[in-house]
């Protein structure tokens, strides 16, 4: 029978796909095969020598198809690459290149009709807002995101090595999943109020191990793990006039050394998911919005540092979970007047 694997230039490849790139190869600047169209996941992963790449024909990136390219330093893009279609899964995957932590600039094409480079950062042409990808061993501490932008793609600044300090303008609207992940030497970000960021994604700074606080923008209605396994943040800032309506599962459970949450004024929060705030043993109090209704299961499970608990007396809650308290170490809980149900061992061990 006829096999639909090939071997290109030493490098493993299934019809237009190329598959998979040996690790030792010896190949400083490397061009993709005329010909292969798509990369797969993985397929290019720590390759050992590799400091340029010329993409040429691929029309297909999938997520991760360039990983840890170590020495890697400059990445053309290939002049026919589209933004990524999620229904036909074709075009530039969200993700598709990361932690190659010597990257210093992105080149495309100036044919390619969806992307530019400005600076070595990729954006959208022409309207320039939406940022895809920055290079992850750009010099500089501190980078000016355009003031064009409305989006920040997902992981387009994953493991970007030399920033410390990220501040978000006021037009920018969303912040997708993972956008900051693993950033070794982030220490400040700031929202310029009023900032217009509504949407912040999954794990949006998840890894950046040196970030201590951080004040919110006051639009976001959604938390869902945004700083998870920053594993030295002390302080959350919601900012007077928050519209968070929803505090995800999950949300902080990671944030071991989390002291402080702090309502600085009028919120919106209704809902605190299940575990949101659990096991946080330096967690020492916390001042509920007279807005929230629900506080779901082992939302502050094992918070043992925990004393206060404190509610307005106008507070609108009305349930509150299974161990939702559990294992804390309050010393009092006063029972606010709206109150209708509390679920078994909601304080338990208290």
């Amino acid at each position: 029978g006829s096999t639909p694997y090939s071997i290109k230039d030493g490098v493993l490849c299934k019809g237009n796909e190329l598959i998979f790139y040996p690790r030792a190869k010896h190949e400083v600047n490397y061009t993709v095969p005329n010909g292969i169209t798509s990369l797969a996941t993985f397929s290019i992963a720590y390759p050992k020598d590799m400091e340029k790449i010329d993409l040429n024909q691929v029309t297909t990136m999938a997520k991760s198809s360039l990983l840890a390219a170590y020495k890697l330093t400059e990445v053309t893009l290939p002049k026919d690459l589209k933004k990524y279609n999620p229904t036909t899964k074709t075009g530039m995957e969200p993700g598709c290149i990361g932690s190659c932590s010597k990257l210093a600039q992105y080149i495309v094409p100036t044919e390619n009709t969806d992307f530019e480079a400005v600076e070595g950062v990729v954006y959208s042409k022409t309207k320039k807002d939406i940022l895809y990808l920055y290079p992850a061993g750009k010099p500089g501490q501190v980078y000016h995101i355009l003031p064009t932008t409305k989006v920040i793609e997902a992981l387009a600044f994953w493991s970007a090595q030399q920033l410390t300090s990220m501040t978000f303008p006021q037009g920018l609207d969303s912040i997708k999943d993972e956008a900051f992940r693993q950033l070794p030497k982030l220490e400040n970000v700031t929202f310029v109020e009023p900032s217009n960021v509504k949407h912040l994604g999954t794990a949006v700074f998840r890894a950046c191990s040196k970030l201590k606080q951080v004040t919110l923008p006051s639009k976001v209605t959604l938390l869902d793990k945004p700083f998870d396994a920053c594993t030295d943040l002390e302080t959350i800032n919601v900012p007077n006039g928050s519209l968070l309506k929803k505090i995800g599962s999950n949300s902080f459970s990671t944030n071991k050394k989390l002291k402080n949450f702090n309502f600085q004024g009028s919120c919106q929060l209704e809902e605190i998911d299940r575990d949101a705030f659990a096991y946080l043993p330096l967690l020492e109090s916390f001042k509920f919005p007279k807005s929230v209704k629900t506080i779901n299961t082992n939302a502050f499970r094992g918070c043992s540092g925990m004393k206060t608990a404190e509610f307005p007396d106008d507070a609108e809650i009305e349930k509150i979970g299974k161990g939702a308290f559990a294992d804390c170490g309050l010393t009092e809980f006063k029972v606010p007047n709206n109150v209708k149900e509390i679920e078994r061992e909601a304080f338990n061990k208290c």
